[in-house]
């Protein structure tokens, strides 16, 4: 026959290992809770905000954010120049947020930010309006106007 401490040090690693698992469990479903959508493809047409006229060689940057697992967030960043139609297009392996910001000379800067993405391929399309302070910007780097721009991170 067992000893009484021998049955009480059992019935402690069962309750112990089953608060263990059920912990792990709890852990794997708040590191899912961010869902990654495959193969994005990001493209858009980027206007002039006073005629609607397409703005040909306009700096496009698109930020993806992905899961990158265990409760862990990371960004692939991408640069374009729009066509003569002032469309761009840009693809992603994975993710679940895209911010775009497109700049031209004597344009100010413009973003849009997407959230929890449902489909592989997203339009954005961006209006530029004038810059009638003539400080254009156009030579900062997209990326960190995007990054002190938003709060995504």
């Amino acid at each position: 026959m067992a000893k009484p401490s021998t049955l009480c040090s059992i019935a402690i690693m069962n309750v112990s290992s089953k608060i263990l698992i059920l912990c792990l469990q709890l852990l794997v479903l708040i590191s899912c809770n961010v869902k990654n959508t495959s193969n994005i493809k990001v493209k858009g047409i980027i206007i002039d905000n006073a005629n609607g006229q397409p703005i040909e060689n306009a700096n496009v940057t698109v930020l993806c954010w992905y899961d990158a697992g265990w409760d862990k967030t990371d960004y692939v960043s991408h640069d374009t120049v729009t066509d003569s139609n002032g469309s761009y297009e840009l693809t992603f392996e994975e993710g679940y947020k895209v911010i775009v910001a497109s700049v031209a000379p004597e344009y100010q800067r413009t973003l849009h930010e997407i959230n929890n993405l449902k489909n592989d391929e997203v339009m954005v399309n961006l209006e530029l309006k004038k810059d009638s302070t003539q400080t254009n910007l156009s030579e900062t780097k997209l990326e960190d106007y995007i990054l002190s721009n938003t709060s995504s991170l």
